[in-house]
C-alpha cells in the first residue's frame, strides 16, 4: 500500500512537473511569438526608412546630374565665347601688324 502511495506521489509530482514545463514552453512560444511579430515590425519600420533614404538618394543624384548638366552646358559656352574672344584678338593684333608692317614699308620709302 506503501509502495502504491508513493507511486501515486511519484506519478503527481512528475504530472505537475510536465504541466509546469509545458507552461513555460507555452510561455517560451508565446514569447517568442510575440518578439518575431515585433521584430517583424522593427524590419518593416527599417525597410520603410531605407525606402526613403533610397528615394532620397534618387531625387539628390537626379538634381546633381541637372545640375552638372547646366554647368556643362554653361562651360561649353563660356569655352566659346573664349575662342571667339581669342580669335578677335587675333584678327585685331593682325590688322595692327599689317597696319604696322605699312607703316614701316612707308617709313622705309620715305
Amino acid at each position: 500500500m506503501k509502495n502504491i502511495k508513493l507511486l501515486l506521489v511519484a506519478i503527481l509530482i512528475t504530472t505537475s512537473l510536465t504541466a509546469c514545463a509545458n507552461k513555460a514552453t507555452e510561455n517560451k512560444v508565446v514569447k517568442t511569438s510575440s518578439g518575431v511579430a515585433e521584430l517583424e515590425a522593427k524590419n518593416a519600420a527599417l525597410e520603410l526608412k531605407v525606402k526613403r533614404v533610397q528615394n532620397t538618394y534618387k531625387q539628390m543624384m537626379a538634381e546633381k546630374i541637372a545640375e552638372n548638366k547646366a554647368l556643362s552646358e554653361e562651360n561649353a559656352k563660356l569655352k566659346l565665347q573664349v575662342k571667339r574672344t581669342q580669335n578677335t584678338f587675333k584678327g585685331i593684333l593682325a590688322d595692327e601688324l599689317k597696319e604696322k608692317e605699312s607703316l614701316k614699308s612707308e617709313l622705309g620709302k620715305k
